[in-house]
């Protein structure tokens, strides 16, 4: 019936262990039974893929140079052919189109006739190049060589024939950018060169007469200066398209670099991240479903069975209680946790204030004292489900419906515990439960560990340094080591529902201080931009739930629950408009996070 999951020991990758443990109720027998993400269970992502059908997949192992190289030649491969599917439909319907109109052109015979010669040429080894450049077809170089020489070769038929300063140079330079993109040298220089050099020796065989001026543009009335200006203009506008078809290329590999780079250093921090959780449940899980030194002892009237959950600073059995047979969670301290009189304060403080709150969305407790031993403990209700944390590892971000839920649960839960006088200071999603009912046929938020609650008639600390909470989940106030009331709880609520909604942390860093300088100074980003297909009020309700300043945020952490359930269904008062575009404009939203190249 009763073992503790070990996701539940366990606090998100953002925060900081509080060394409190919070119970799972998940049976021994069903987290063996449960399947462990192996390699060969996922399937693996694809880090580049071009419009083809060329695509490159990739593990979180690093790819050797060759193989990074490979995968480069790959994709680039294929962004060729795309390009020359694309091309030749283009040329080819030119070429087809001034075929059609040749016949009804002046110009000299002979020069049309070889004009209409090398427009067929190019039409059917458009044609022929199109079929060969399909999707799913194998990039030939030597085909793509055959067509480029082709149709370099003809359009100086065509240049003489409508006039070296015809619009036909306009096209000659579309057809220099597009080799000049080629991977090929071949291609990329040999041929843009070949094109450059027929321009400039027929363009001066005319310009000296050397060959008759024939074209369609005659240019034989201009004078010679203007012959070497255009010359020169012409080929030096080539020469610029080949250079810029060059730095466009380069651009683009590096580009495909950067993305490739940037997806392997994610997928192997994923990887790592992922070995990491691995060795934390085998350590947690060598004492879980096994008997502890406290098994078979009497805890006031609870006798304890198995242990199901093992944190920094206690244990949690199952046990029984005597008088009745109801049966409940047990955390008991360690003896190393017993030996701190703060640790110990803690935990009973813990205790007290549990049983004075009583509310279905917030972890019952019946019981605390002293074991015979010496050991303090604390008898819980027995639990069944899985926290918001592994809830989260496991399924990702929540459908917006399950969000209103969960903000439903706990602004019932918050309520209740801030009028009780409560203040959690420590709400993140581990200590997020949702608790399943015997019957499996209902399920319900609750709130976990009020080991560093603070009472607001109070002056007492549960703690010996003036910042507690998990940094990434706690409000600037807190951050700052000021004093925090119930709206503190607030902002921290808003946090977990930002998690639960866009699937990732609003804040985040390389270490504690760094994730407490973004609390504090910083604002995540727009949850709409996150998920676009939210709906756009709901970026009002974070604006003034994350507010860094108390009285800016929602009065109540019902209010919050109640304005996000309303902006799901695309309805907010004009007065939160205001109140969010004010605080936006001193505090806008943070931009998308970037991945440089490590």
């Amino acid at each position: 019936m009763a073992g503790a999951d070990h996701d539940d020991m366990k606090d998100p990758p953002s925060g900081t262990p509080d060394g409190v443990t919070v119970v799972s109720m998940k049976s021994s027998r069903a987290r063996a039974r449960s399947k462990r993400p192996t390699s060969s269970d996922s399937s693996n992502p694809r880090a580049i893929t071009s419009s083809g059908s060329h695509s490159v997949h990739t593990s979180g192992t690093p790819l050797s140079a060759s193989q990074r190289a490979d995968v480069l030649t790959d994709v680039l491969l294929g962004d060729e052919r795309n390009r020359a599917h694309g091309f030749a439909l283009a040329i080819g319907w030119i070429a087809f189109s001034v075929a059609c109109a040749l016949p009804f052109l002046d110009g000299h015979p002979i020069a049309k006739t070889w004009c209409g010669g090398a427009l067929i040429a190019i039409v059917l080894s458009s044609i022929w190049a199109y079929e060969r450049t399909r999707p799913g077809m194998l990039y030939n170089r030597r085909a793509h060589r055959l067509y480029g020489t082709l149709i370099t070769t003809a359009v100086v038929a065509v240049e003489y024939y409508c006039g070296v300063f015809s619009p036909v140079a306009l096209i000659v330079t579309l057809g220099v950018y597009f080799l000049g993109q080629s991977a090929d040298h071949f291609q990329s220089l040999g041929l843009t060169v070949y094109v450059c050099a027929s321009y400039v020796v027929l363009a001066l065989l005319i310009t000296f007469h050397v060959v008759p001026d024939v074209g369609l543009f005659d240019a034989s009335g201009a004078t010679l200066t203007s012959h070497l200006f255009g010359v020169v203009a012409v080929t030096a506008v080539l020469a610029i398209t080949v250079r810029m078809a060059r730095v466009s290329r380069a651009s683009m590999r590096e580009a495909i670099e950067r993305s490739n780079d940037a997806i392997l250093a994610s997928q192997q921090r994923e990887a790592l991240l992922l070995e990491a959780q691995q060795h934390l449940e085998r350590a947690l899980h060598v004492a879980v479903g096994k008997p502890g030194v406290h098994t078979g002892k009497l805890a006031g009237s609870y006798r304890l069975g198995i242990v199901i959950g093992v944190g920094a600073m206690g244990e949690i059995y199952e046990a029984v209680r005597e008088t009745d047979g109801v049966h409940a969670a047990i955390k008991l301290m360690q003896a190393n946790a017993a030996e701190r009189d703060d640790l110990v304060k803690r935990f009973l403080r813990e205790a007290e204030i549990c049983q004075r709150l009583n509310n279905p969305h917030i972890v019952r407790v019946f019981d605390s004292g002293t074991m015979e031993d010496g050991a303090s403990y604390m008898a819980m209700e027995l639990l069944r489900g899985t926290d918001l944390a592994a809830h989260l590892r496991k399924h990702g971000a929540m459908p917006l419906h399950d969000v209103v839920g969960l903000a439903h649960d706990l602004g019932v839960a918050l309520t209740h515990a801030h009028e009780a006088g409560v203040v959690h200071r420590d709400l993140k999603p581990v200590n997020v439960f949702l608790a399943e009912d015997e019957d499996n046929q209902s399920r319900r938020w609750k709130i976990l560990d009020f080991g560093i609650s603070k009472l607001t008639d109070s002056s007492g600390t549960l703690t010996n340094v003036g910042i507690v909470g998990t940094p990434g989940y706690m409000s600037p106030e807190q951050a700052q080591g000021h004093a925090v009331d119930t709206r503190s709880d607030v902002f921290s609520m808003c946090v977990v529902l930002y998690r639960a909604l866009t699937g990732r942390p609003a804040f985040t860093g390389n270490d504690t201080p760094q994730i407490m300088f973004e609390v504090v100074y910083k604002s995540p980003m727009r949850p709409t931009l996150a998920l676009e297909s939210l709906p756009p009020e709901l970026d009002i309700v974070f604006a003034i739930g994350l507010a860094k300043k108390p009285e800016d945020r929602w009065a109540t952490a019902q209010e919050l629950a109640e304005a996000l359930d309303g902006a799901s269904r695309g309805k907010v008062r004009d007065e939160w408009r205001s109140r969010a575009r004010k605080i936006l404009k001193a505090q806008p939203w943070g931009e998308p996070v970037k991945v440089s190249k490590s």
